[in-house]
């Protein structure tokens, strides 16, 4: 393909539109820098549009240029019977040849060829052709990724949110797909209480037959992230509770139960007596805090009076 190389006024250059925009950082700091000292070695390319020049690739340069206070600046202009395909393998094939793109830069050049080919294979065949990936699988979840909230992309691209909880959270209506990425950037959830909250929601909404936002509302959910006085271990657990108490209806009345029984075993301060968590297992813990032998064994003897008492029984039996 064969370019005309021009030098343009930074006026007539759109660059609201961001159409074949691939990089995410957008900090053009040091490139200013460089350009400054050593000029612009690699001019932009451009694709004129009526009046104006979309941008195909160079959306940095040209932003570091008018940090620069330039108001010329040199570039390579496509042909003006270019298709779309054209122009988005040019965009493409600048940012892989400069560097390896990250998930989110990935996802916007495979979105780049899908809105030009309809053929799914020969979408394949173009992506490989030009360093993306080529696993047929891995390309359909990356695609649909920089379709998805900016908050959703956030997240996957700090690594707080991963491919696969992505493509799920897509699954869900929007307002509750964007309060669920809080919750987990927010308080930095791993990806087993992901996926263990996301679960718990959509069994949910399939029993009540409701939706999804109206779940999470229902349970205070954004009430939780913003208690202040509430650390984020603490949040984590009583969202994971009130979600585990709604889908698991029993787990309410086995908790009911328990501290029921265990106010009546009157085993006084220094002795504490735990249920699993979550009411999962049949193992309890025993805790014991004493100052010195006396304490000891008025706890001890508080002990041996409790495995008398029918309600140890009952807790045993919840």
């Amino acid at each position: 393909m064969s370019y005309s190389v021009t030098v343009l006024d930074l006026t007539v250059i759109d660059q609201e539109d961001d159409t074949y925009r691939i990089t995410t950082p957008t900090a053009v700091d040091d490139l200013a820098v460089s350009i400054r000292h050593a000029g612009l070695i690699n001019p932009p390319i451009l694709f004129k549009k009526q009046d104006r020049y979309r941008i195909v690739a160079g959306f940095r340069r040209i932003a570091a240029m008018q940090q620069l206070n330039c108001r010329q600046i040199s570039a390579r202009v496509m042909p003006m019977e270019s298709s779309a395909l054209e122009c988005s393998r040019v965009a493409i094939a600048d940012n892989t040849s400069q560097r390896k793109l990250d998930l989110l830069e990935v996802s916007r050049a495979l979105a780049l060829l899908d809105a030009c080919v309809e053929d799914r294979e020969y979408l394949f065949k173009e992506a490989k052709s030009l360093g993306l990936p080529d696993n047929h699988h891995h390309i359909e979840k990356i695609m649909g990724l920089c379709r998805l909230p900016q908050l959703i992309q956030t997240g996957v691209f700090l690594n707080r949110i991963s491919l696969n909880m992505a493509a799920e959270l897509h699954e869900f209506e929007m307002p509750a797909a964007i309060l669920l990425a809080r919750v987990f950037m927010e308080l930095k959830l791993n990806r087993n209480k992901q996926k263990e909250i996301c679960t718990h929601i959509k069994e949910i909404a399939r029993r009540e037959k409701c939706s999804t936002h109206e779940i999470l509302l229902a349970e205070g959910i954004p009430e939780v992230l913003g208690d202040k006085d509430l650390d984020n271990l603490q949040k984590t657990r009583l969202v994971r509770l009130n979600l585990r108490r709604r889908r698991f209806p029993n787990l309410l009345l086995a908790e009911d139960s328990f501290q029921h029984n265990l106010r009546q075993l009157n085993l006084g301060n220094g002795i504490r007596l735990l249920p699993p968590e979550y009411f999962e297992g049949t193992s309890l813990k025993l805790r014991m805090s004493f100052k010195n032998m006396n304490e000891l064994k008025e706890q001890i003897d508080s002990l041996n009076k409790t495995l008398i008492n029918p309600h140890l029984k009952k807790i045993f039996n919840y």
